[in-house]
Protein backbone atom coordinates (compact mmCIF):
# COMPACT_ATOMS: atom_id res chain seq x y z
CA UNK A 1 0.00 0.00 0.00
CA UNK A 2 1.46 3.40 -0.93
CA UNK A 3 2.20 5.92 1.79
CA UNK A 4 2.05 9.69 1.71
CA UNK A 5 5.26 11.35 0.48
CA UNK A 6 5.45 13.53 3.62
CA UNK A 7 5.33 10.42 5.83
CA UNK A 8 8.24 9.01 3.82
CA UNK A 9 10.25 12.23 4.18
CA UNK A 10 9.63 12.63 7.92
CA UNK A 11 10.12 9.00 9.00
CA UNK A 12 13.79 8.35 9.76
CA UNK A 13 13.16 4.66 10.51
CA UNK A 14 12.85 3.83 6.82
CA UNK A 15 16.59 4.11 6.44
CA UNK A 16 17.41 1.92 9.45
CA UNK A 17 18.59 -1.60 8.80
CA UNK A 18 17.42 -4.73 10.57
CA UNK A 19 20.83 -4.79 12.25
CA UNK A 20 20.15 -1.34 13.72
CA UNK A 21 16.72 -2.38 14.98
CA UNK A 22 18.07 -5.54 16.62
CA UNK A 23 21.04 -3.76 18.20
CA UNK A 24 18.83 -0.93 19.48
CA UNK A 25 16.44 -3.37 21.14
CA UNK A 26 19.26 -5.38 22.70
CA UNK A 27 21.02 -2.20 23.91
CA UNK A 28 17.83 -0.91 25.52
CA UNK A 29 17.45 -4.26 27.28
CA UNK A 30 21.09 -5.09 27.92
CA UNK A 31 20.19 -6.80 31.20
CA UNK A 32 18.00 -9.36 29.37
CA UNK A 33 18.51 -12.26 26.97
CA UNK A 34 16.00 -12.85 24.17
CA UNK A 35 14.98 -15.88 22.15
CA UNK A 36 14.78 -15.59 18.39
CA UNK A 37 10.98 -15.69 18.56
CA UNK A 38 10.89 -12.89 21.16
CA UNK A 39 13.08 -10.68 18.99
CA UNK A 40 10.96 -11.43 15.91
CA UNK A 41 7.75 -10.60 17.73
CA UNK A 42 9.11 -7.42 19.28
CA UNK A 43 10.60 -6.11 16.02
CA UNK A 44 7.92 -7.45 13.66
CA UNK A 45 10.53 -9.30 11.61
CA UNK A 46 10.22 -12.70 9.98
CA UNK A 47 12.16 -15.55 11.57
CA UNK A 48 14.36 -15.73 8.47
CA UNK A 49 15.19 -12.01 8.48
CA UNK A 50 15.83 -11.95 12.22
CA UNK A 51 17.92 -15.12 12.15
CA UNK A 52 20.05 -13.85 9.26
CA UNK A 53 20.51 -10.51 10.99
CA UNK A 54 21.59 -12.14 14.24
CA UNK A 55 24.04 -14.33 12.31
CA UNK A 56 25.64 -11.25 10.74
CA UNK A 57 25.82 -9.50 14.12
CA UNK A 58 27.39 -12.59 15.70
CA UNK A 59 29.95 -12.78 12.88
CA UNK A 60 30.79 -9.11 13.51
CA UNK A 61 31.28 -9.89 17.21
CA UNK A 62 28.43 -7.68 18.43
CA UNK A 63 26.11 -10.29 19.96
CA UNK A 64 26.46 -13.59 21.80
CA UNK A 65 24.31 -16.68 21.47
CA UNK A 66 23.73 -19.48 23.93
CA UNK A 67 20.89 -21.58 22.62
CA UNK A 68 18.13 -20.39 22.64
CA UNK A 69 19.12 -16.90 23.88
CA UNK A 70 20.76 -13.83 22.35
CA UNK A 71 22.38 -10.87 24.11
CA UNK A 72 24.34 -7.82 23.07
CA UNK A 73 28.00 -7.94 24.01
CA UNK A 74 29.58 -5.21 26.12
CA UNK A 75 31.23 -2.56 23.94
CA UNK A 76 34.63 -3.67 25.26
CA UNK A 77 33.93 -7.17 23.87
CA UNK A 78 32.83 -6.05 20.39
CA UNK A 79 34.68 -7.77 17.57
CA UNK A 80 35.92 -10.54 19.86
CA UNK A 81 34.23 -13.56 18.39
Amino acid sequence: MPIDKQVFIENKNFSKSNESFVLDLLKQNSNKAFTLRELCDELKLSITDCSNTLGRLKFKGLVSHKRPYWIIKEASEWNSK
